[in-house]
């Protein structure tokens, strides 16, 4: 356990003392891995693209996980709207320490250096001097809802000087700075050299290699003439935070669990938060706009809103009488699954067409066959620690109904797991007192954790029968011999009262606001798609004697063999556990009563189990 927590500690994780649950970095991010193979392909047009004019201004809201290819020349940097806190306005570029696939730079242990660039296109600034007043600005956050860089952790601005040769003009390490907000900074272009027809500057940071960890959070960039370090307003008025989920509690949840119950479930009203950077009143229109995927039909688009939006104030746009529409679309559907695609749009007067991307936000509410709490954007992984450690997820159902499958994001770690062993259990009820009264439904032991190399990233455990649910119910893990499993965490869903974790002999709801990514799928049953798989249960095993008092003896397995060993009692709780060598095991602690064996080969991913008595 202390070495475990000195590797938490190494690693920047967030906790609260004696919790036994913690939020650690993820060392790779799964949203990046199949975009980046579609961003290498633009790679070689870049190249010969002509050199822009100033004023050059990116402030990152581009709906892409990737940079501007019309600005900048690579795409290491991870472009989001869910890892910083409080921006400018919607959209940073985050550096980190993965490369532009999501994957780590070094897997070695303490790896440190040099990790993402950004850079820009060649900018034609050779009819400028230095007494042109060229001035760099840009905000700047370290950590936000991410990790916090490390006293070494250097952020860089350099000027080109030479095709070879870069000259730094700006770095800064995180201390002294808020990890809550951003803070704006110049430089000024001061030498005669930088003034070329192909001048380019860079953002660096350096890093720990190793994971999506040491974060810089980037946002609106821009280099133009004629500006002071006394002017820092920005003439935009602009959305600042992703649009927000129509429901009340859930991301998303099935048709069949929402409708007829839309007062309960709906959000009071729509609301989109922006902000007004500049210091007058501007004359701005708020427009809502909603399409739905059943009968591909306009929901709602009259909605228009006069803005006189105070200078230098941050301000929720709402639109309240949106429910009215949604509950006569669903009392009439003839679909068995429904999207809503809302669009939230800001008309500035007069408009500024180099920030235009801010200016609009899209949010799709997804009634399909299954419960999130999550938004699809894991922004630290969740790791429950101790002897036999469990955790569930709530949720709450509207009327009866059949889960199908459980669907499920385990982020990338140092070191892959899925040769591990977890046991998924579906519960009735918890018991919070000691875990002697809970209540299991369904329960498959010595299933392995799955990667999925997607832009989601979720697996789906399909169970081998369905469950009729009538009420609330809980899903989630117990660690069987995994070291350190983690389930990918949304800061940005604060959920908090629904996870729960158990170690130590109790149930304890989890301190951390926002939810692990646990999907249940529910409803009629299901296609299984490409790559996902059916829960396989253990093989049988062969044991004697049985009843016992003092040894087992199991005849199915090579004496030659390793394997982890498992023994619980009929409450699912473990009694026994350890390596087991040879043919033999030692039960002689158990008082009588049933048991369950099981027998984990992480290396050839089997398993076996077989009940037992001990006898009196």
């Amino acid at each position: 356990m202390r070495a475990m927590l000195l590797s938490l500690l190494f690693f920047g994780f967030e906790a609260f003392l004696f919790s036994q649950e913690y939020l650690i970095p993820l060392p790779s991010n799964k949203r990046l891995h199949e975009p980046a193979k579609k961003e290498r392909k633009l790679e070689k047009s870049r190249s010969s693209q002509a050199a822009l004019t100033l004023p050059f201004i990116d402030d990152f809201s581009n709906r892409s996980y990737y940079p501007n290819p019309g600005k900048w020349t690579d795409q290491s940097v991870f472009v989001n709207s869910t890892l910083p806190r409080n921006p400018p306005t919607i959209g940073v570029a985050t550096f980190d320490g993965l490369k532009a696939d999501g994957s780590p730079y070094n897997m070695k242990k303490r790896s440190y250096g040099p990790a993402d660039t950004l850079t820009s296109r060649e900018i034609d600034i050779g009819a400028f001097s230095p007494s042109d007043s060229l001035m760099l600005s840009f905000f700047l956050e370290p950590k936000g809802n991410g990790d916090v860089p490390g006293s070494r952790d250097t952020f860089l601005l350099e000027f080109k000087v030479n095709d070879s040769t870069w000259q730094k003009v700006f770095s800064i390490t995180s201390t002294g700075m808020s990890p809550d907000s951003f803070r704006l900074f110049f430089v000024k272009l001061n030498k005669v050299k930088f003034f070329k027809s192909n001048f380019q500057f860079r953002f660096r940071n350096y890093a720990t290699l190793t994971g999506n960890v040491d974060h810089w959070h980037l946002d609106y960039v821009i280099l133009d003439k004629d500006r002071s370090v006394k002017n820092t307003l920005l003439n935009d008025v602009a959305f600042r935070s992703p649009a927000r989920s129509l429901l009340k509690e859930y991301h998303a949840m099935p048709l069949g669990q929402f409708a007829g119950f839309e007062d309960e479930e709906l959000s009071d009203s729509l609301y989109a938060d922006a902000v007004n950077h500049f210091n007058v009143v501007k004359n701005t229109t708020f427009r809502y706009r909603a399409e739905e995927s059943c009968t591909q039909s306009l929901l709602k688009s009259d909605f228009f809103q006069t803005i006189n939006f105070p200078p230098l104030s941050d301000t929720l746009l709402r639109e309240p009488v949106f429910r009215d529409e949604i509950k006569t679309l669903t009392a009439g559907l003839s679909c068995d699954s429904l999207a809503i695609r809302v669009r939230y749009v800001l008309f500035n007067s007069p408009p500024d067409p180099a920030t235009g991307f801010n200016d609009t936000i899209f949010h799709v509410q997804r009634f399909y066959n299954y419960f999130a709490y999550d938004d699809g954007s894991a922004e630290r992984g969740y790791l429950v620690v101790g002897k036999s450690p469990k955790l569930a997820l709530k949720f709450r159902l509207n009327r009866p109904d059949s889960l199908q499958a459980i669907e499920v994001h385990f982020p990338h770690i140092d070191k892959n797991l899925n040769k591990e062993l977890v046991n998924l259990i579906v519960w009735q009820s918890i018991d919070g007192a000691g875990g002697t009264d809970d209540s299991i439904r369904y329960r498959k032991d010595l299933v392995h954790p799955e990667y999925v190399d997607s832009i989601n990233g979720f697996y789906t455990y399909v169970l081998d029968s369905a469950l009729w649910m009538s009420d609330s119910f809980y899903v989630g893990f117990q660690r069987a011999n995994a070291d350190s499993l983690q389930i990918g965490f949304d800061i940005n869903s604060p959920r908090k009262n629904k996870l729960f974790f158990y170690t130590g002999g109790s149930w304890r709801p989890s301190l951390f606001g926002g939810t692990v990514m646990i999907r249940p799928v529910m409803g009629k049953a299901l296609n299984i798609p490409s790559g996902r798989a059916v829960i396989k249960g253990p093989e049988l095993l062969s044991i004697y004697p049985n009843p016992a008092r003092k040894r087992l003896f199991i005849r199915n397995v090579q004496a030659v063999e390793t394997a982890y060993y498992q023994i619980v009692d009929v409450q699912g709780r473990e009694v026994l556990q350890g390596t087991l060598n040879g043919k033999e095991l030692d039960v002689s602690t158990l008082r009588p009563g049933f048991y369950i064996l099981r027998l984990m080969f992480a290396e050839k991913r089997k398993s076996f189990s077989a009940k037992f008595i001990i006898a009196h």
